[in-house]
């Protein structure tokens, strides 16, 4: 008796939940399948076929471009349209389609209408999902920031989708908001955006505020929507968001200091120089501090 519990215990029973085999098998699909797969799965269970190649040949073209404007082709919906119109339209030539007919042609999509298509089963919609949260952090956090960037040049704009898919990717979504955020300012890129960009882009932060424990991610959030309001000539706003920040990390001012009070902190800030000495100020090294070099940004966007 014992022998035989102990064979039965050694025996494998197939486990309905296991969907190791699914993805062992989306692996050995052509590269163009897999990757179609990926990225509908962050779509969900029924997505349109028209977005996923966009954003499956929108990586595509801004990986291999091979031009110094590369970063700028990462994060530029219209640019990534217009090359991809330059390319070719072609179902023959484009990678998202021809994976996009692989994967019908293997089980693992429906077509549900002329521009609709949803997984087989929600197992293969759980394998393709296992796949994509397997990609390192960056990959994916960059691959949500797409989405929601096509989103926000939707017409008419879904705020709601929107900020449903900014609330699921939240925590991969903030480092490259501030990224990008950062790379668009310095190339002024602000001056081409559209006036709902910041409506939609506001939404996303103030979730991405709600829910950052942190108060240097809450003061880098404040530094992005303080740009935001700059850009649409609301110049108050921006500087109250910038203050906010600067007081979440422990640096108060006074916005509106009277003549007297000017001249005290004036004078403050002169003694604590000379008590110094200029050669000694000089040699100090600069900060390795993240939170200090955010607070020195932030008196710099304030004009302080």
């Amino acid at each position: 008796m014992t022998a035989i519990e102990g064979s039965l215990n050694d025996h494998t029973i197939s486990d309905p939940t296991d969907i190791s085999f699914l993805i062992s098998h989306m692996r050995q699909l052509p590269d163009e399948a897999r990757k179609y797969l990926t990225w509908a799965a962050f779509f969900g269970e029924t997505f349109k076929v028209t977005e996923v190649a966009l954003m499956m040949d929108w990586e595509d073209s801004s990986g291999n471009s091979g031009s110094e404007d590369e970063s700028d082709d990462m994060w530029n919906l219209h640019k990534a349209v217009s090359n991809l119109r330059e390319t070719g339209s072609s179902t023959n030539t484009r990678g998202s389609m021809r994976g996009l007919q692989f994967a019908l042609a293997e089980g693992w999509l429906i077509q549900r209408a002329r521009d609709m298509c949803s997984f087989a089963h929600d197992r293969y919609r759980q394998a393709a999902q296992a796949e994509a949260e397997a990609l390192p952090q960056e990959t994916t956090a960059k691959m949500s920031f797409r989405i929601v960037l096509m989103m926000l040049h939707e017409t008419p704009m879904d705020v709601y989708r929107i900020a449903e898919h900014a609330k699921q990717f939240r925590e991969e979504l903030l480092d490259v908001l501030v990224d990008a955020g950062e790379s668009a300012w310095a190339r002024g890129a602000h001056e081409g955006l559209h006036p709902g960009d910041d409506v939609a882009s506001n939404i996303i932060l103030e979730e991405c505020y709600i829910h950052s424990p942190e108060p240097e991610d809450k003061a880098n959030i404040l530094r992005l929507r303080s740009r935001n309001h700059f850009k649409r000539n609301n110049f108050k706003e921006a500087l109250n968001d910038t203050l906010l920040a600067l007081k979440i990390l422990g640096v108060e001012l006074n916005p509106a200091p009277t003549p007297r009070e000017a001249n005290a902190m004036f004078d403050s800030v002169k003694n604590e120089i000379m008590a110094v000495g200029f050669d000694e100020i000089l040699m100090i090294p600069r900060t390795t501090d993240s939170k200090t070099e955010l607070a020195v940004s932030l008196l710099n966007d304030a004009g302080i």
